[in-house]
């Protein structure tokens, strides 16, 4: 089981300067773009110790495509209120031993409840991958993932009431997630996107001139109209991909064609790249078309029996050897498709 504890998170983020007023509320400092309202509300909370009376729930989850700062987001939120971090790994939860999974989740609140205690600070208690036993689905070990689960629905109910422990889970498959999990959060699931098109213009002008590749502005906005669909971190990887092509080429600049050239080549992942819910989608789809045609060949042979007025008893290649009259028969045999030659 990996459990990483620490005090003091480093957190490589971005950072834009002030923001104007009006922004102020959704803009968290050291993150790009606005962010969620609810999660911009909880942090002058827990920075101001007003959470007493406000009765929130201290139990969130944050979902959404890979690569846009699910897991920066929660440390930055327990750097910014002061809080300690403990952080567990979901998929290092179960183990092949019956009943681990389910010890390690205890043993983890008991290691949160003692670090409040110990500093006397709040704590973040951070799961990622929560779907590794929160999944609505059927494994080798499901019964291990289902004792987890329901240790992990204890522990939550033990420290819903107590403001000094606040508990964050991601996951990069929402859809996947068990029904009757998702009803102990209400309203505190939340969505964390793909960069809109003034984010990530802000993602790409950063990145380019970190790498010390200066772009224009029209291209800079010719850039973030077509990278709709990819994610802070690709945006990331596209400036280095340039920076390396350019020092590749001793270029000494980046010229547009070479930009849209290595903007391509990161599309062409992504085209033939399948999600895990399209794969899942494409296998049902395999299985319902099994069954169909499972279905009308198992009709086909029992008409066929029927109209040949014979079912088969035996095994191998002959019939059992079923007597029937002449119209149907060659000699003491059926004379079917079972019997070739001497039964």
């Amino acid at each position: 089981m990996k459990c990483f504890l620490s005090a003091g998170i480093v957190i490589t983020a971005l950072f834009f300067g002030p923001v104007c007023a009006g922004d102020s509320a959704r803009v968290i400092e050291g993150l790009v773009g606005k962010q969620p309202a609810k999660i911009c509300w909880l942090i002058q909370r827990l920075k101001h110790e007003e959470l007493g009376e406000v009765g929130i729930k201290n139990r969130f989850i944050f979902y959404g495509p890979p690569g846009n700062g699910k897991t920066t987001l929660v440390h930055k939120i327990a750097a910014l209120t002061g809080s300690e971090l403990m952080a567990l790994d979901g998929p290092s939860i179960v183990e092949s031993y019956v009943g681990r999974g389910a010890r390690n989740i205890k043993n983890f609140f008991a290691d949160v409840q003692e670090r409040v205690e110990k500093t006397g600070k709040r704590v973040i208690a951070f799961i990622d991958e929560i779907d590794a036993i929160a999944a609505n689905n059927k494994t080798e070990f499901r019964s291990e993932h289902e004792s987890a689960l329901q240790q992990l629905w204890l522990e939550l109910d033990k420290c819903k009431h107590n403001q000094q422990v606040f508990v964050f889970f991601a996951t990069n498959h929402f859809k996947k997630l068990s029904k009757t999990f998702l009803d102990r959060f209400g309203g505190n699931v939340i969505e964390i996107e793909n960069p809109d098109r003034q984010t990530r213009r802000q993602v790409l002008e950063h990145y380019f001139s970190k790498a010390h590749i200066p772009l224009e502005s029209g291209l800079l906005d010719e850039l973030a109209k077509k990278t709709d669909s990819l994610s802070i971190r690709c945006l990331e990887d596209l400036a280095g991909d340039v920076k390396m092509a350019v020092d590749i080429e001793q270029a000494g600049t980046a010229t547009p064609a070479l930009v849209w050239e290595t903007l391509n080549i990161v599309r062409k992942k992504f085209e033939h790249h399948v999600s895990d819910e399209e794969r899942d989608t494409r296998l049902q789809k395999v299985s319902t078309y099994v069954a169909i045609v499972s279905g009308v060949l198992a009709s086909y042979m029992n008409l066929r029996y029927l109209v040949l007025g014979v079912l088969p008893s035996g095994s191998g290649s002959s019939c059992g050897r079923v007597e029937r009259g002449s119209d149907y028969g060659t000699g003491s045999y059926c004379g079917c498709n079972w019997c070739v030659g001497d039964c």
